[in-house]
C-alpha cells in the first residue's frame, strides 16, 4: 500500500495488526513516513515504542518532538526535546523546533536567541530566514549589525535577501 501511494492507509493497517514483533527498525522507518504526511498521532504511536527501547537515540527524540508538535503537544514536545538536547546540545533542528515552541508560546526574544544558536550550528538559513525577519520586527532589532544582539539574523537574511527589519 506504501508503495502505490496510500501511505496513510499502510501505517494504520500495520498499527491494527500491533505486532509486538515488529522491529524497531521498522518502527522508526514507519514513524518517520507518518512525520513525511504530516501524521503526527501515527508517528508519535510508532516513536514511543521506539524510544523506549532506544532512549538514546537522539534524533529519535527530535522526531517524537516533531510528532508532538503536529498535534499541539507542546509540553510534551518540549519533553521530547529536553531528552534529544540532553544527549546532544548542539543538534540544530532540535534548537529549531525549541525556537519554534517559544514562538508559539509568545517568548520572541528566547525565540530569537535559540533560532540565532541553531544558526551557528548549521541550521538551514533559508528555512528560518521568514521567522528572523519576523522576530527582528517583534523584537525591535532593526538597527546597525554592528555589535547588535541581532547582527547574526540580520546576516543570514542578508544572505537569503530578506530586509532584516531595515524596512527593505
Amino acid at each position: 500500500q506504501s508503495l502505490s501511494g496510500g501511505h496513510l492507509q499502510a501505517l494504520r493497517t500495520i498499527r491494527e495488526v500491533r505486532d509486538p514483533a515488529v522491529p524497531p527498525y521498522v518502527q522508526l522507518a514507519l514513524a518517520r513516513s507518518a512525520l513525511l504526511i504530516d501524521e503526527g498521532a501515527e508517528a508519535q504511536h510508532w516513536l514511543q515504542l521506539y524510544v523506549s527501547a532506544f532512549p538514546d537515540d537522539e534524533s529519535a527524540w527530535v522526531d517524537l518532538a516533531r510528532a508532538h508538535l503536529l498535534q499541539g503537544a507542546d509540553g510534551a514536545a518540549l519533553n521530547a526535546l529536553r531528552s534529544a538536547l540532553r544527549l546532544n546540545p548542539s543538534r540544530a533542528d532540535g534548537l529549531v523546533l525549541l525556537g519554534h515552541l517559544r514562538m508559539r508560546a509568545g517568548q520572541e526574544q528566547l525565540a530569537l536567541d535559540t533560532y540565532l544558536e541553531a544558526l551557528k550550528l548549521g541550521a538551514d538559513s533559508v528555512a528560518l530566514a521568514p521567522l528572523l525577519e519576523e522576530l527582528i520586527q517583534k523584537t525591535g532589532g532593526g538597527g546597525s549589525p554592528e555589535g547588535s544582539r541581532h547582527g547574526l539574523a540580520i546576516q543570514a537574511l542578508s544572505v537569503v535577501g530578506g530586509s532584516g527589519g531595515a524596512g527593505g
